[in-house]
């Protein structure tokens, strides 16, 4: 049996024999070379828990008396993991006090729970075996990871319908994830609102039943589904587009009419200030209604050429003022004004007569003239000003004796001027003698100068015209700048004060207001007096954030209570301080005429990615107006075709509602797309409106062919569409339309500039009057060219359910 225990003895030597000795004893000390066996005891036996960053505590001692010093060697694997001793000794008098092992675990830059392993093993006075401890390290970062849906692309849902998402977490997360789910549509129900992970079941798609409602309306309506998770991973907010497919009959477009007041035509005075007539629609149009005006006579002006009704204003009456220039002859002239309507309802085009009176006497040989062959003197000579309420005094006399008696005929056209005399008559005997005319000017409540001219003419012939100017004494508002350009969030001044001293000592408080609540203003109100009336006031404008990236346009209003002093409005443009910045990419395709959410033709852009890996694409678009709108599309899967409905296209270029006209877009991008667009108009006719006619350069300038244009008065009404799609800042200008028509025969007309990205829209009927002529079928084809690059497309809309064609392709 091993003893490891030391040992003695003694040993006797005794003599015997010849010699008497004494016995002699020695004592033998035996060190043993065995260690005592023995264990080392570890507290806590189970393995401990450390947070990352913390530490953890063993309590160590051996289990028996050593023979001697024991050394306890520590040892570990994982370098994020240190010890505190590096080594423990124990003595044969402190073997069985405890002493403390620190374990220190080190942050790192993952989000992984990690282990190790501590060894300790015994060298010395005794002979126990090695012992281990595993150390469990938890980490306390949260995994980064990703919300999964499918199946992929747009989910597509027939209206009353439904279908499900599949939803899960691609990285296991520390703790227990919980996924919210929201929608922006009411009309849209999500069950469940909310999905619950663990480390466990994260990979385990889960279940999201998306139910479609039915509405009354006839539009396809569209939603993004929000998923966003809170807990136990950190993941972006995860989206998924919903197109709801309405299974309603579009509402009809109504029938109506373009209603105009006065209703029996117009008589102007050639060279006169110009008259007015009202426009409006008989019913509200299912959407918006862009009514053209035109007119044949070079003479007449019209200060607009369009005007624009929505189902809200339809009856709100919109003016238009025509002028009659002078010309050379005496001839009373005429015109007929046409108003066509196009967009959200059918209605026959409008006419308004209009009798121009010329204002020149006829030749001598076509009426009856006076014999006099002088003229006449006027004093003062003219122009002059009369004050409101005042009196001008005018002398009058022949510069030449008449044979016989001659009478002046005196006229005027402003009602607020009165004349003494309509009529002057001198003879030989007195043509020297002045005569004495009185003209008055009438007080009123108007803060505007008028302007008038006295006629002084006999038969046959006009003798002297005498300018008048009645000066106001009305106050008028003075602002500046008079309109203003504000960055989104900033602040603009706005100075304002009286053109002229108040007539009463009553202050005039002048109101000041945003009409669309856009702006914030302050102060909200002025107060003028007779002290201060000629001093600026300053108005500072506050324009608000918003989440899109259009611009937008504000009025102000001011208006004054007391004293006489008109009402005046400001513009204000807000620019945007998110507009997308444009990708230098190659631009791949256009998409042009795509109809607003309000029209009553629908249209799908279909951009189809052909290639072996996803395709990016960004919308470069601009309205019929020139308004910019842009954004990127979601990415395309490889050999996938994303269709894009005008809805849709609005909430991706940030549009806050439905674009004004039809759209055009230029698709950018760095891949292999395709892109058409689908029109439906009447009668459901789902026609491919893709073609478009592009300018070429020739020379300084930009050319394309525009061939076989319908007639004007053909049962189909057809309209040009010029976009121009200049490539610098600047707009299309020196825009010539050469025309042949199947005789051969030249014509041509110029259109005015249009503004980078805008669209000019021309009607058959605005054509034939800018050329002066009208042809009949098909027989019609014109070189258009500009300085600037352009596309044009010609679009009919043909049968009796008003089907929308492209008769863009030219064949060639």
């Amino acid at each position: 049996m091993a003893s490891w225990n030391d040992e003695s003895d003694s040993i006797t030597v005794s003599a015997s024999g010849g010699i008497d000795a004494p016995n002699v004893t020695k004592a033998v000390s035996i060190v043993d070379d065995d260690s005592p066996p023995g264990r080392i005891q570890i507290t806590p036996t189970a393995p401990p828990s450390i947070a990352e960053g913390g530490s953890g505590i063993f309590d160590i001692r051996l289990s028996s008396t050593p023979k001697s010093d024991v050394r306890l060697s520590l040892s570990k694997t994982n370098p994020d993991v240190s010890l505190d001793p590096a080594s423990l000794t124990f003595t044969v008098s402190n073997f069985s006090a405890t002493q403390k092992l620190t374990v220190f675990a080190a942050q790192d830059s993952d989000a992984d729970d990690d282990t190790d392993t501590i060894t300790f093993k015994a060298s010395g006075g005794i002979d126990a075996p090695d012992v281990t401890r595993l150390v469990s390290i938890v980490d306390d970062e949260i995994p980064t990871g990703a919300i999964e849906i499918s199946p992929a692309g747009t989910l597509s849902i027939d209206e009353g319908e439904f279908k499900a998402l599949f939803v899960k977490l691609d990285t296991a997360p520390k703790s227990n994830v919980n996924i919210q789910i929201s929608n922006d549509n009411d009309d849209i129900t999500l069950i469940p609102l909310f999905l619950n992970f663990s480390p466990l079941d994260y990979d385990t798609a889960q279940s999201v039943t998306v139910t479609a409602g039915a509405d009354p309306d006839s539009s396809n309506d569209f939603s993004t589904i929000t998923f966003q998770a809170a807990g136990g991973i950190i993941a972006p907010n995860a989206t998924k587009a919903v197109t709801v497919i309405d299974d309603d009959s579009p509402t009809p477009t109504p029938v109506g009419s373009i209603v105009l007041s006065p209703s029996g035509g117009l008589t102007i005075d050639e060279g006169g200030t110009g008259h007015q007539f009202d426009v409006t629609l008989s019913k509200a149009p299912l959407g918006n209604v862009t009514v053209s005006i035109s007119r044949t006579n070079p003479d007449l002006s019209l200060d607009r050429r369009a005007l624009d009704f929505t189902p809200s204003n339809h009856s709100q009456p919109q003016a238009i003022t025509i002028r009659a220039g002078e010309d050379a002859d005496s001839k009373d002239d005429s015109d007929t004004i046409t108003l066509e309507a196009s967009g959200g309802i059918i209605a026959p085009p409008a006419t308004m007569a209009v009798a121009i009176i010329d204002d020149d006497p006829p030749p001598a040989a076509s009426a009856p003239t006076s014999s006099y062959g002088g003229g006449i003197v006027v004093s003062p000579a003219g122009p002059a000003d009369i004050p409101e309420g005042g009196r001008l005094s005018l002398l009058v006399r022949l510069d030449t004796e008449p044979d016989e008696n001659v009478t002046i005929d005196l006229s005027k056209s402003n009602p607020d001027l009165s004349l003494s005399t309509n009529s002057l008559t001198f003879t030989p005997s007195n043509w020297r003698a002045q005569a004495k005319i009185d003209i008055t000017a009438a007080d009123d409540a108007r803060a505007a100068k008028k302007n008038d001219t006295l006629v002084f003419s006999i038969l046959g012939r006009t003798l002297h015209r005498f300018a008048l100017t009645i000066q106001d004494n009305d106050a008028g508002l003075r602002y500046r700048p008079q309109s203003l350009e504000i960055p989104e969030g900033g602040v603009g001044t706005l100075f304002v004060r009286l053109s002229q001293e108040p007539k009463t000592p009553q202050a005039i408080i002048v109101a000041l207001t945003s009409r669309n609540g856009l702006v914030r203003l302050y102060p909200t109100s002025l107060t003028f007096s007779l002290l201060n009336w000629n001093e600026e006031a300053p108005v500072n404008i506050f324009a608000g954030l918003d989440s899109d990236t259009e611009d937008e346009y504000e009025s102000i209003v001011m208006q004054a209570t007391g004293g006489s002093v008109h009402l005046a409005t400001m513009t204000i443009e807000i620019k945007d301080n998110k507009a997308e910045a444009i990708p230098d990419w190659e631009i791949k395709s256009k998409a042009l005429a795509i109809p607003p959410t309000s029209a009553q033709d629908t249209a799908s852009l279909r951009i189809g990615c052909k290639q072996d890996r996803p395709c990016r694409v960004f919308l470069d678009c601009s309205t019929q107006a020139g308004r910019v709108l842009r954004g990127y599309l979601p990415e395309i899967r490889p050999w996938a075709t994303s269709t894009l409905v005008p809805g849709h296209i609005q909430r991706l270029v940030g549009a806050k509602s439905s674009w004004d006209g039809r759209l055009g877009c230029s698709l950018l991008s760095e891949d292999d797309i395709s892109a058409q667009v689908w029109t439906r108009s009447g009668d459901r006719v789902l026609v491919n409106n893709s073609e478009v006619i592009r300018s070429a350069r020739d020379g300084g300038l930009y050319r394309a062919d525009i061939e076989s244009i319908p007639s004007p008065d053909a049962f189909d009404l057809s309209n040009i569409r010029i976009r121009c799609d200049s490539q610098t800042e600047e707009a299309c200008t020196m825009i010539l339309f050469v025309c042949y028509d199947d005789e051969g025969r030249r014509y041509r007309a110029e259109l005015d500039d249009i503004p980078r990205w805008a669209t000019r829209h021309l009607q058959t009927q605005e054509l034939a009057s800018l050329l002066g002529h009208r042809w009949p079928n098909l027989g019609l084809s014109c070189e258009v060219s500009s300085k600037g690059r352009f596309t044009a497309q010609i679009l009919t809309r043909t049968g009796g359910g008003g089907a929308l064609v492209n008769n863009s392709a030219t064949g060639g």
